[in-house]
């Protein structure tokens, strides 16, 4: 219990992070990641903070959810900034 309620904690250079550098969306609304946007919406997602440095996409529950690679997702957003040489060989639904 202690340990999530840490914000950050280094010990002999091993880093225990905070649970939203990795989890910034509940699972519950793990349709954010694949939900098409409009064009136009250029809106960063309030949870992608400066705290975040990873997204975990709760497999299971999103295994055989389609990522469009030209599409508004945020999946394939986070993907083209943070991936981009996997994501220039990624095939169009992946």
């Amino acid at each position: 219990d202690r340990l999530q309620e840490t914000n950050y904690l280094k010990c002999s250079g091993f880093s225990v992070l905070p649970r939203i550098s990795f989890y910034p969306v509940h699972y519950s609304n793990l349709g954010e990641f694949f939900k098409q946007r409009e064009t136009n919406d250029t809106m960063t997602p309030d949870w992608l903070t400066a705290e975040v440095i990873g997204v975990h996409i709760w497999n299971k529950l999103s295994y055989g959810e389609p990522v469009f690679r030209n599409s508004t997702q945020y999946y394939t957003q986070l993907a083209r900034i943070h991936c981009p040489a996997t994501f220039s060989i990624a095939p169009d639904v992946f």
